[in-house]
């Protein structure tokens, strides 16, 4: 099944703010979502250090993380600082297995979600002979052929056979690599941004 992290959020009013009536947590999935309060402290204390763990969240899924105050007396809330979670986690489990052709089969599971994808813009398969020092064999997979996949085998694998360059008694190193995309928010707007992920990495000996 796909992964899921878990994370502690941490925030704080600095020595020095005014007083403060309450202070929320709210966050939303990139690039789609809608902003979720998750947490709420009425009058919170000064130069304390307040902790919010979310829920298990979907890896390859980017979230927003947002702290709102409100003065006392006004309904307006003030925005304060973004961050970003993300967990580095690029195809695990990868498998690699030599076919017939020769070829060799490669899968992995998509940490995504099923329907939307979000926030996955590619994944990069790339395969060359351990003895070489390249250039790779490299294969784009967006996030549409990933998600039609899905329409006839089963959530959150992937899988594909690769023959272009294959050769018989040959050991090969295959890598996937994610690639991320999520909207970073600036004071006059958001800026389509992207994270590469550290492919992983394993070998496989053609026969």
């Amino acid at each position: 099944m796909a992964s899921t992290t878990t994370y502690d959020v941490k925030y704080e009013i600095p020595v020095g703010a005014a007083t403060i009536a309450a202070l929320t947590l709210a966050f939303k999935s990139n690039i789609a979502g809608v902003w979720s309060t998750v947490n709420t402290i009425t009058n919170p204390a000064i130069n304390t250090v307040y902790t919010y763990t979310t829920a298990p969240l979907l890896s390859h899924r980017i979230y927003s993380v947002r702290v709102s105050t409100l003065c006392p007396g006004s309904l307006t809330p003030q925005i304060g600082d973004y961050q970003y979670l993300i967990n580095p986690t690029a195809a695990v489990p990868l498998v690699a297995t030599a076919a017939a052709g020769p070829s060799i089969d490669v899968s992995w599971d998509c940490y995504i979600d099923q329907l939307s994808g979000d926030s996955l813009k590619e994944y990069i398969l790339e395969y060359k002979d351990v003895l070489s020092i390249g250039p790779w064999y490299s294969i784009t997979i967006p996030k549409s052929t990933i998600l039609t996949y899905w329409g006839t085998n089963p959530y959150p694998g992937y899988a594909l056979n690769v023959t272009t360059g294959v050769t018989a008694a040959t050991d090969f190193d295959v890598r996937v690599t994610a690639v991320l995309r999520y909207d970073y928010i600036t004071l006059t707007g958001t800026l389509p941004t992207e994270v590469v992920v550290p492919p992983t990495t394993i070998t496989v000996s053609i026969p």
